[in-house]
C-alpha cells in the first residue's frame, strides 16, 4: 500500500443530528371532500422512503453524505472478513503464498461513477440464493443474520446490504442524475444476481426487482459489486486511508488491493498492492455466542426476531449452531419445539434460558481469532509491509470481564493497544481504532462525557480523568495538535474485542463504555507511558544478581499476574491479603536464608506492582486489610478502585474524619443536608486519598476534621489541599472551652512529630481562612498533650457539635452543587401501574405460599452442602416462575398485558 498524504483516519467527535422530524399522520378516505376551511398545512413520510433520501439515510445510519462511499466499502470488506474468518478457522485452511488473497477489495474510478467490487473465498459455500436474496431486500421487513445476536462480529447492526443497493439511487437522485440504472451484483456459487430498486414516490413505496443469471465459470469466491454516481460530495480519497486501517487491524489475514480514485494525473494506472498475512488466523476458533450474553428480555428479543423462514426449525438446531452452551446440551434437554411454537410462549421462551443458563458456567476469557502472543510481531511485520521502517513497537492487551449491576448478563472482552514509532510517516500522529478489527474511520466510540476515563499515575499516584482517548493520548505527548504533539511520527492504533457492544445508534459512533471504560484507560495510559511490560519485566538477567526479598516477592507477584491474565475470575475467587503474599513467600524466603519481616515484606507489595509490573495492587486481587468506607443518605460504602467512579460523585460536601465511630454518630445530621463522610479509620488510606480528589474535582467541596494530636495534624498536613475543620484552639474558642477542660497527656509517636517539624521550620506561617497561626504553637501543645474528637463531642453533644461542622463548612465553601445530593428521577411510575403492580405481586404471592412453604422445608434440613448457591437459587426461580406461568387466574393477566405491549408498540 503506497502512502500518500491523506493517509490518516478522519476522527470526528460529534454524531450527526436528525436530519428532520417526522410526522405520521393519520390516514384519511381518498374520498373525502378537502375541508373548506383553511387548516395548517401537514406532510408525511413512510418511514421506507429513508432508504432512499440521503437525510433518511443519515437518520438510519448516523452516516453523512460525504462519508457514504467509505460506508459501503466498510460493510462489504466486514462481511467479508468475518466469513472468511469463520470458514478459516473451522477448516483449518490458512492462506498460503501461492494462492489468491481470501479478501480482495477493487475500487475503480470510472468517469461518471466509482465501481466498488470486493470478493472472499467462498470455501464451496454458496452464501447467497435467491430465497435469501429476496429476503434481504424485501423492503417491508428486516433480515440480517446478525440482528440480536452477540458474538463477535464486524459491520452494521443488520439490514445493511438494503443501504448499499440504495445509497447510489439516494445520490443520484440527490444530484439530480436522472435514470440512473446501475444494479447491485453480487455473484455467488453459480448464479450471478442483479439486484435494482423500484421507487414509487408517489405512494411512497420500495421494492426490489432481481434479476438471476447462470454462471458457467467455475467461481472460488462470493463477490459484490456495486457503482455510486461521483458527487462533489463524496469523500473518495480517504478509501485507501481505510484499507491500509484494514490492513493493520487485522495482520493475520492476507489482502489483494486494486485502487484507482484520482481523476487522472499520476495516478490513470491502478495501485496494486498484495499484502501478506503475517500470522494466522487461530485454528479451531469459534465464535459461538453465550446466554450469558443475554438479559433475559434480550433473549426474548432474540427469539422472537427470529426470521419467519426458521418458524419451522427445531429450537436445539438454533441453540446448538448459535450458542456455546448448544455444544453441551443434551437433544431431550430441549423439548422437540420448533421456533414457532416458541415465539407463541414466553413462558418456554424464559423456561429455555434458565435451562440453558445451567448447563455451563461462564466463560472468564473471551478468544480472539489471532495469536495473542505473537501479535507484536505480527503488528510490526505488517506496518512494515504497508512501507514504514518500524523503530519501536509498544503493544500491550488485556482480557477483561463485566457484569451488569443487576446481573442480568456478563461478557469478557479484550483490548489492545500498538504504539509505533516509525520516521517514514507523512504526519506526526496518526491515530487508528477498531471495533472487532473493523475500523472506525471517521469517529472514534471511545469518547463519553468528562471522567469516562479514570487512571492512576503509578509513579506519583495522581489520579487522572478523561472524556475520550485524544485526552488521554495527548497527556502523553501524542496528537494531532501539532503543538502538544511531543512524540513525533507515532502510529497509535487501537482495538476491542467483544461479542456484546451496545450501541447508541445504528451507525455505531456511540456505545455504552461503562464496560470498557476502566481497562481501556488503564491499558493506553500504561502503553503510552512507556511503562514495563509483563515479559520486558523478565527479561532483566535476574539471575546474575543477587537474590533480594523485593526480587523474590516481585517473582511471586509476577506469576499471581500470569495466572490473572490466563483467567481473570483468579481475582475474586482467590483474593489474596498482603498477609497472604507475605506467607506465601515466606518458605522461599527461608529456603533461600533471607531473613525480612512481615511488615517490611507488605510494605513492598505496592511498590513492586506499580513499579515493577505497572498494575494497581487491587488489580492483582491483594486488599488491605484496613479499607476506607464512605457514608451517604443512610448507606455505608467500601471505598475501593472499583467503586471510585459512583462514589466520587456523592455529597455536596465529602467530610474526611480520623477517627472511628464520629461518621456513625455525625452521619444522621449530614442525611438532612446531603453531605458525605469519609471514615478513614485512623489513616488516609491510598483509595480514600483518591477519592478525595476525584470528588473536588467533581466539584465537591472537601474537608477534614482530625484529633488534635501529632497524628491528626500529621495526616492533614499529607493533603494540604484540603480544608482542615479543627479540632485545634479555634475550635475550643467556638465553644467557649478551655484546653484544660478535656485535654489529655500522651507520648506522640515520633514518626509522627519529626516530620511536623520539619514542615514548621521551613513554613513560619500558614494560612486558614483569614486566620494566621504558627504551626510550631500547635506542635508546643500536641508534643506532650492532646485533644480528641471524641471528648469534645462528649463535652459539647452531637447537636452542637454538628453545628460548628455546617458553621465552619459555610464559612468556607459558599455554594454547592447539588446535584451531586438530589436524585432527580428518570421517570415516574403513574399511580395505576403502581396499584396495579402492587395487586398483582399481592396475588402471587398467595398462589406461590405453598409451594414457597414446600421449599423452605426441605432447605431446612439438606444433607451435606450446597453449591454453588447461585445455581440453587436460579433454579428455585425457575420452579416458582413455571408454577406462576401455569396458574389459571395469572395466565390471562399475562396476555392482556402482553396484549398491551404489543398493541402500543412498547
Amino acid at each position: 500500500m503506497q502512502r500518500t498524504s491523506h493517509g490518516r483516519s478522519h476522527i470526528k467527535n460529534d454524531t450527526p443530528t436528525p436530519y428532520r422530524t417526522r410526522i405520521n399522520s393519520r390516514k384519511t378516505s381518498i374520498n373525502e371532500p378537502p375541508s373548506r376551511n383553511t387548516a395548517p398545512l401537514f406532510s408525511s413520510d413512510k418511514r421506507i422512503m429513508d432508504y432512499v433520501t440521503i437525510p433518511g439515510i443519515s437518520t438510519r445510519t448516523g452516516v453523512e453524505e460525504t462519508e457514504l462511499a467509505i460506508f459501503i466499502v466498510k460493510e462489504l470488506v466486514d462481511n467479508a472478513l468475518d466469513f472468511v474468518e469463520k470458514n478459516t478457522a473451522a477448516k483449518n485452511n490458512n492462506k498460503k503464498d501461492n494462492e489468491l488473497a481470501p479478501v480482495q477489495v477493487f475500487v475503480l474510478r470510472e468517469s461518471k461513477y466509482l465501481k466498488i467490487r470486493v470478493l472472499n473465498l467462498n470455501f464451496g459455500i454458496s452464501v447467497f440464493t435467491e430465497n435469501i436474496i429476496n429476503s434481504i431486500f424485501d423492503f417491508g421487513g428486516f433480515y440480517s443474520s446478525k440482528r440480536n445476536l452477540y458474538k463477535i462480529g464486524r459491520g452494521a447492526l443488520g439490514d445493511a446490504l438494503k443501504e448499499v443497493v440504495s445509497i447510489p439511487y439516494a445520490l443520484a437522485e440527490q444530484n439530480g442524475i436522472e435514470r440512473w440504472n446501475k444494479p447491485l451484483i453480487i455473484t455467488s456459487g453459480n448464479k450471478r444476481y442483479l439486484i435494482c430498486i423500484i421507487v414509487d414516490r408517489v405512494r411512497q413505496t420500495i421494492h426490489s426487482q432481481v434479476e438471476v443469471k447462470l454462471w458457467t465459470q467455475k467461481v472460488s469466491s462470493t463477490e459484490l459489486e456495486v457503482c455510486i454516481p461521483i458527487v462533489d460530495a463524496l469523500d473518495i480519497e480517504s478509501i485507501e486511508s481505510l484499507l491500509m486501517e484494514y490492513a493493520l487491524l487485522n495482520a493475520h489475514i492476507s489482502f489483494h488491493f486494486e485502487l484507482k480514485l484520482d481523476k487522472g494525473g499520476d495516478r490513470n494506472s491502478p495501485i496494486l498492492s498484495d499484502i501478506h498475512n503475517t500470522s494466522d488466523i487461530a485454528c479451531n476458533w469459534s465464535n459461538f455466542s453465550s446466554i450469558y450474553y443475554y438479559s433475559p428480555s434480550d433473549f426474548r428479543r432474540f427469539v422472537l426476531g427470529l426470521s419467519r423462514e426458521n418458524d419451522d426449525t427445531p429450537v436445539y438446531e438454533i441453540i446448538k449452531k448459535n450458542f456455546r452452551e448448544g455444544t453441551n446440551i443434551k437433544k431431550d434437554m430441549i423439548s422437540l419445539t420448533t421456533v414457532g411454537e416458541l415465539k407463541l410462549d414466553q413462558g418456554k421462551i424464559n423456561e429455555l434460558y434458565e435451562r440453558l443458563r445451567k448447563v455451563m458456567r461462564p466463560k472468564t476469557k473471551v478468544e480472539v481469532s489471532f495469536d495473542v502472543k505473537g501479535r507484536r510481531e505480527s503488528i510490526e511485520k505488517r506496518i512494515e509491509e504497508l512501507g514504514y521502517k518500524v523503530y519501536d513497537v509498544k503493544y500491550r492487551s488485556k482480557h477483561g470481564y463485566y457484569k451488569s449491576p443487576d446481573g442480568n448478563f456478563e461478557f469478557p472482552f479484550f483490548f489492545e493497544i500498538a504504539v509505533v514509532t516509525t520516521a517514514d510517516l507523512p504526519q506526526d500522529f496518526l491515530y487508528i481504532e477498531g471495533i472487532n478489527s473493523s475500523p472506525q474511520h471517521y469517529y472514534t466510540f471511545l469518547k463519553g462525557p468528562p471522567d469516562t476515563f479514570i487512571w492512576q499515575i503509578r509513579n506519583n499516584g495522581k489520579i487522572n480523568t478523561a472524556g475520550n482517548i485524544f485526552e488521554i493520548l495527548e497527556k502523553y505527548g501524542y496528537s494531532y495538535n501539532k503543538e502538544r504533539c511531543r512524540k513525533r511520527r507515532s502510529i497509535v492504533f487501537v482495538n476491542l474485542i467483544s461479542p456484546r457492544i451496545d450501541y447508541k445508534s445504528y451507525g455505531k459512533s456511540d456505545i455504552n463504555l461503562e464496560p470498557f471504560a476502566g481497562v481501556v484507560a488503564d491499558i493506553v495510559s500504561r502503553a503510552c507511558s512507556g511503562g514495563v511490560t509483563r515479559n520486558d519485566a523478565s527479561s532483566d538477567n535476574s539471575e546474575n544478581r543477587p537474590l533480594t526479598a523485593e526480587a523474590l516477592l516481585t517473582s511471586l507477584l509476577k506469576e499471581r499476574l500470569g495466572n490473572i491474565e490466563d483467567n481473570p475470575a483468579v481475582k475474586y475467587t482467590d483474593r489474596w491479603t498482603q498477609s497472604t503474599a507475605f506467607y506465601r513467600l515466606r518458605p522461599i524466603l527461608i529456603a533461600k536464608g533471607i531473613n525480612v519481616s512481615r511488615r517490611y515484606v507488605t510494605s513492598q507489595i505496592r511498590k513492586v506492582c506499580e513499579e515493577k509490573l505497572g498494575m494497581k495492587r487491587e488489580e492483582l486481587g491483594i486488599i488491605a486489610a484496613d479499607r476506607a468506607q464512605l457514608y451517604f443518605r443512610g448507606s455505608w460504602h467500601d471505598v475501593g478502585l472499583d467503586e471510585l467512579p459512583q462514589l466520587m460523585h456523592m455529597g455536596t460536601d465529602l467530610l474526611i474524619i480520623e477517627k472511628e465511630g464520629v461518621a456513625e454518630v455525625l452521619g444522621p445530621f449530614a442525611d438532612k443536608k446531603g453531605i458525605a463522610l469519609l471514615n478513614t479509620r485512623g489513616f488516609l488510606t491510598e483509595y480514600a486519598t483518591i477519592l478525595s480528589d476525584l470528588s473536588r474535582q467533581n466539584g465537591c467541596n472537601v474537608s477534614i476534621l482530625t484529633d488534635f494530636d501529632a497524628s491528626g495534624l500529621l495526616l492533614a498536613k499529607k493533603v494540604p489541599s484540603i480544608y482542615r475543620l479543627g479540632i485545634d484552639f479555634g475550635t475550643l474558642d467556638y465553644f467557649g472551652l478551655t484546653p484544660t477542660e478535656i485535654e489529655e497527656e500522651y507520648e506522640p509517636d515520633n514518626n509522627h512529630m519529626k516530620p511536623l517539624k520539619y514542615i514548621a521550620s521551613n513554613s513560619n506561617c500558614e494560612s486558614e481562612d483569614d486566620e494566621n497561626y504558627a504551626l510550631t504553637d500547635y506542635l508546643q501543645f500536641v508534643n506532650s498533650k492532646r485533644i480528641e474528637i471524641d471528648s469534645v463531642l462528649a463535652k459539647v453533644g452531637n447537636q452542637r457539635f454538628w453545628n460548628f461542622i455546617i458553621y465552619k463548612l459555610d464559612k468556607k465553601f459558599r455554594t454547592r452543587n447539588y446535584n451531586r445530593s438530589v436524585n432527580i428521577p428518570e421517570y415516574i411510575m403513574p399511580s395505576v401501574l403502581e396499584e396495579l403492580i402492587r395487586k398483582v405481586n399481592s396475588k402471587v404471592a398467595v398462589i406461590l405460599a405453598p409451594k414457597r412453604g414446600e421449599i423452605i422445608r426441605e432447605l431446612s434440613h439438606v444433607q451435606g452442602f450446597i453449591e454453588p448457591l447461585e445455581e440453587k437459587e436460579e433454579e428455585i426461580k425457575a420452579v416458582l416462575q413455571r408454577e406462576i406461568l401455569c396458574h389459571e387466574d395469572i395466565r390471562p393477566i399475562i396476555t392482556k398485558i402482553q396484549n398491551l405491549i404489543y398493541e402500543c408498540r412498547l
